[in-house]
């Protein structure tokens, strides 16, 4: 109703004292509580989960499983700028870039 384009769902981790325990995909769950209370409230907002996502095929099962709509992978690539191209391969997903890098390949 406010005009929201996404919710960005974390569990804490960022506060001193927190007490969250971590593993891989560690606040999905946040995430897929947040997005079905907004479907079962009739709004329509896509839910951006995060928290060690460190493999495409994790973060495509979290799509698949109608966990959130959006993965964000934020110290995977402070460490890795290029893991998006290295999961897209993964993947076998389709070479796509905007036309303009296109003029800094070798196509």
């Amino acid at each position: 109703e406010e005009g929201a384009d996404c919710v960005n769902v974390s569990t804490g981790g960022n506060v001193a004292d927190a007490r969250i325990s971590g593993g891989p995909g560690y606040q999905v769950f946040a995430a897929a509580a947040v997005r079905r209370a907004l479907a079962d409230s009739g709004r329509v907002v896509p839910v951006a989960t995060c928290g060690l996502i460190t493999a495409p095929e994790q973060a495509e099962q979290i799509l698949a499983d109608g966990c959130a709509d959006v993965v964000e992978t934020a110290r995977l690539l402070l460490t890795d700028p290029w893991a998006p191209q290295a999961w897209r391969a993964r993947l076998r997903a389709p070479y796509s870039l905007p036309d303009q890098y296109l003029r800094g390949t070798h196509r």
